[in-house]
């Protein structure tokens, strides 16, 4: 009777026992169903932020392609518009008869070449921010020798260190350059005489230059003083020295030694941007 009873419980419990197998199951089925949809559309969320990153990456390369073409455009029309002028300037010195306003155009036209240059360098360059100074120099020389039809008699030497230099200090720079070599190849050597000129930029840390300019012509008119100077050309690279927040000294030493020491910083660059 007692194993009866037994039995009797025994075949009570399993049903229970195999509903209760069952609804555990379904639960985890259930939340394995529900784990496995949410894990689908995280899946599809994170392949969704990597489409939506790779096209704004795509947007971006556009951009700065059509940044950079944009800028370079810029520098190569204002390099056309100065070269221009250039050839106004020149067909008006044309109708002129005197000498003295000739001089005064070409040389307005040799300030406007080494600003043209600048353009120039920079939208032909690969980095449309700053323009390699030795080069520039390089190519401003050669175009003077030619303007002021210089032969072999004036030896023209040149030692630089590297230099990179944005706009804003590439072109007071340059006008000063423009206006040291113009003036020993007009006036140190009168009579085709023979001489030298050099050019020198140095530095000792990358950060302070000094920049040289010197002949061994015929040196300085008597009783020069830089700061009682009615010269155009001679208060225009003081002008600019000071505009570069630099220290310019014209000094004769058998022959003109044009200095200029300059500080490159990121301060001054954004001094020159922003004045």
């Amino acid at each position: 009777m007692k194993n009866a009873s037994m039995a009797f419980l025994v075949m009570e419990i399993d049903p229970i026992v195999n509903l209760m197998s069952v609804i555990l199951i379904g639960i985890l089925a259930f939340i394995i169903y529900r784990q496995s949809v949410a894990r689908k559309k995280y899946i599809i969320e994170i392949v969704g932020l990597q489409r939506q990153s790779e096209d704004q990456l795509v947007c971006m390369e556009q951009f700065n392609e059509e940044k950079d073409w944009l800028i370079r455009e810029i520098h190569h029309r204002v390099k056309n518009n100065l070269q221009i002028v250039i050839s106004l300037l020149n067909t008006q010195s044309a109708y002129l008869s005197s000498g003295e306003a000739r001089d005064a155009i070409k040389n307005s036209q040799h300030r406007m070449f080494a600003i043209s240059l600048i353009h120039q360098k920079l939208y032909q360059a690969d980095n449309l921010s700053s323009i390699d100074i030795p080069l520039y120099i390089y190519e401003l020389v050669n175009y003077l020798k030619e303007e002021y039809s210089v032969d072999d008699n004036v030896n023209i030497k040149m030692e630089m260190v590297p230099l990179n230099l944005d706009v804003a200090y590439a072109v007071p720079l340059g006008l000063i350059l423009n206006e040291a070599i113009s003036n020993t190849l007009k006036y140190a050597f009168p009579n085709a005489n023979a001489g030298e000129l050099s050019i020198r930029l140095q530095s000792d840390d990358q950060i302070n230059y000094h920049l040289e300019i010197a002949d061994n012509g015929i040196g300085l008119p008597r009783k020069f003083n830089l700061d009682h100077q009615n010269s155009l050309g001679t208060n225009l690279m003081a002008g600019l020295s000071s505009q570069l927040r630099g220290i310019l000294e014209i000094k004769d030493r058998n022959g003109v030694v044009v200095t200029l020491k300059f500080r490159q910083s990121e301060a001054l660059k954004y001094n020159l941007t922003t004045n």
